[in-house]
Parts: C-alpha cells; sequence; structure tokens
C-alpha cells in the first residue's frame, strides 16, 4: 500500500462524505417523510444526490470512493424498495472500483471490492477479483489474505449448483 499525504485524503475524503451524507439523508429523511407525488417529483433529489456522489467519486480517482457508491446505491435501492437497478449501478462502480484497485495494486482494495460482489451474488466478478488479487505483488507476501474471497466463491457455486439442481461438486 503506497502512502499519500494527509492533504490528499482531505481532498479526497471531503467530497465523498459530503456527497454520501447527502445520499443518506436523502434516502432514510426523504423516503419517510414525503408523500410520493404522482409524477415521481420526489425522486428528482434523491437521483441528482447520487449523480453527484458518483461524480465525486469519479473525480478522486480511487476505489474507496467507488465502492462507497455502489454500498450507497444498494442502501437507497433498499430504502425505496427497488429491484435490480440498484444493483445494476453497484456492480458498475464496484467494476470501477476493482480496476482502481488494480491500477493501485492495492490487495486491501481488490479484496473489498470482491467481498462487495460477493454480497451480491456475482460469482464471475468475485472470481475476477481473486484473479486480479493473485496477479499483485501483495499477495506474494500475503495469499492466505485470499482465502476469504475464494470461501465465498465455494459458497456462490455451490448455491448456483443448488439452484440449477446439480450435485454437490458438479460443473457450475
Amino acid at each position: 500500500m503506497t502512502h499519500r499525504g494527509q492533504g490528499f485524503w482531505t481532498r479526497v475524503a471531503a467530497p465523498i462524505g459530503l456527497a454520501l451524507a447527502l445520499v443518506v439523508m436523502t434516502a432514510e429523511e426523504g423516503l419517510a417523510r414525503q408523500p410520493v407525488a404522482p409524477d415521481g417529483e420526489m425522486w428528482v433529489s434523491h437521483l441528482r444526490a447520487m449523480n453527484e456522489a458518483y461524480r465525486a467519486a469519479l473525480g478522486t480517482r480511487t476505489w474507496e470512493g467507488m465502492l462507497a457508491v455502489g454500498e450507497a446505491s444498494l442502501r437507497l435501492g433498499r430504502a425505496a424498495h427497488q429491484g435490480s437497478t440498484p444493483r445494476a449501478e453497484a456492480r458498475r462502480a464496484y467494476l470501477t472500483a476493482l480496476f482502481r484497485a488494480r491500477g493501485e495494486r492495492s490487495l486491501p482494495g481488490v479484496l473489498r471490492t470482491g467481498e462487495a460482489f460477493a454480497a451480491l451474488g456475482d460469482r464471475d466478478a468475485v472470481a475476477q477479483s481473486i484473479h486480479i488479487a493473485e496477479s499483485l505483488p501483495a499477495y506474494a507476501t500475503d495469499p492466505r489474505a485470499v482465502e476469504p474471497l475464494r470461501g465465498q466463491l465455494d459458497r456462490l457455486t455451490e448455491r448456483r449448483r443448488a439452484a440449477r439442481g446439480m450435485p454437490r461438486g458438479g460443473t457450475p
């Protein structure tokens, strides 16, 4: 992990924190207290806040910001009882986070992003995260760090097999 100066983190944390605070406040307070307008006008402010968070995270060029935006998308989707759209937005943000973490050669970033994909049930993205993690220099000094992610991949694979009616250990 590379060391970055305090000024860098101040520049990164402030916009992300502000944007995410807006998202959380909007989701928790706005959804609970505002009536839904017939034309869906209530969503304009929510979407604007998510767009601001996404742009702020894109501007930081770090994996942490995109991971946070993906997580916020899922929270907003749960609060609004949305289905697949927030998951797709989260996946898009997680993919950006994964490739940024790879670019930074951040094993923790790749692993945390892989865990986020596992929470989505995205077996293929978890496998890709493991593959990327294994290609990083830090993996050579800490290969056991990937084991929890391998366990999650195994569980996702077993779930997929069970859903397809395949015997344990069969081809996914």
